[in-house]
């Protein structure tokens, strides 16, 4: 999967559009994985923790 997004990114590099497309599509795909989920633990025990502000 990870070899094909890659070849994506270099087919349409050329294209600013697709290239951002291809971003947000990024995104979503890491999303999906749960990539943002410790991103979001993370930053809320960041946030609950006094000493860290």
């Amino acid at each position: 999967m990870i070899s094909r997004r890659q070849g994506w990114k270099r087919q349409n590099k050329w294209n600013d559009e697709v290239t951002a497309f291809d971003h947000e599509r990024e995104r979503y795909t890491r999303q999906a994985k749960g990539h943002n989920r410790v991103i979001t633990v993370l930053r809320a025990k960041l946030e609950s923790d006094p000493a860290a502000h």
